[in-house]
């Protein structure tokens, strides 16, 4: 019954928090600095996945760069294009980081995420929390696989 109950207050947070979302970026004055934070905490968390591969860590700095972003977001010079290929670089390298019995999934998550890209009247503010959701349950669920994984030489 408690998982159950968890399971409905995480459900409505995750609503919650996209409503938000999209609400604050289909307004007149869009709050691009929330969506710098969270391209930035996206980039940590892939980040998280390799913790001592600092080498790993500088090329997602260059490629998943936070100030850029901000800056080519607030100054309108962010292409759809540009989002593409943050969905595609960043699922690239979270299936590289995936269990590859999990690969699969993946490249089937990606396509439904381009078809909702590619809808006509899909905006930033309707794609973005569709997209940052799926990236961090996959982020989720890499981490959770790699705890299963350690659990096993606990024993």
């Amino acid at each position: 019954m408690t998982e159950h109950i968890e399971k409905q207050v995480a459900d409505q947070f995750h609503r919650a928090f996209n409503d938000l979302l999209i609400e604050s970026l289909s307004g007149d004055e869009p709050d691009w600095d929330w969506l710098t934070r969270l391209h930035r905490e996206l980039r940590d968390r892939i980040c998280s996945l390799t913790p001592k591969r600092k080498d790993i860590h500088v090329e997602l700095y260059e490629n998943i760069d936070s100030e850029l972003f901000g800056q080519m977001i607030k100054n309108e010079a962010y292409s759809p294009e540009d989002m593409w290929k943050l969905v595609t670089y960043v699922f690239t390298l979270l299936k590289e980081r995936e269990a590859p019995a999990r690969n699969e999934s993946t490249v089937k998550l990606v396509e439904s995420l381009y078809v909702t890209f590619s809808k006509e009247g899909t905006t930033i503010a309707t794609f973005v929390p569709i997209f940052l959701t799926s990236a961090h349950q996959k982020i989720d669920e890499i981490e959770k696989d790699k705890e299963e994984f350690l659990k096993q030489f606990k024993k």
